[in-house]
């Protein structure tokens, strides 16, 4: 997955309320559904890659930031980064709503 694909996904959860509350009063059902199925797939991921990917696309913090708070090299957090969008990517082609936000970046 590039990193445009994890923006999507990401800009689902951030337009429909944020991480904590996918289910914002404003948010279409489309949106809200998207966001949902976004954080089903985080939980899915192993806690190492969920905990980079997280730091990376939700807290925006800086590669080397994540490598210093995770105790570990930067390279091994770009390795758990790339599986954790490799495993996104997969995950979320068999989700209809999912599949077109990472294709197209809306729902």
């Amino acid at each position: 997955m590039h990193s445009a694909s994890a923006g999507a996904l990401v800009a689902a959860i951030d337009r429909a309320g944020g991480a904590a509350e996918p289910q914002a009063d404003d948010a279409s059902p489309e949106l809200a559904h998207a966001a949902a199925g976004a954080l089903r797939l985080l939980h899915r991921l192993p806690v190492d890659e969920r905990i980079a990917f997280s730091l990376r696309y939700l807290e925006e913090m800086e590669l080397r930031e994540i490598a210093e708070a995770c105790d570990t090299s930067l390279a091994t957090i770009k390795r758990r980064l790339v599986r954790a969008q490799d495993r996104i990517q997969r995950l979320a082609a068999r989700d209809a709503t999912l599949s077109a936000w990472l294709q197209g970046g809306d729902g």
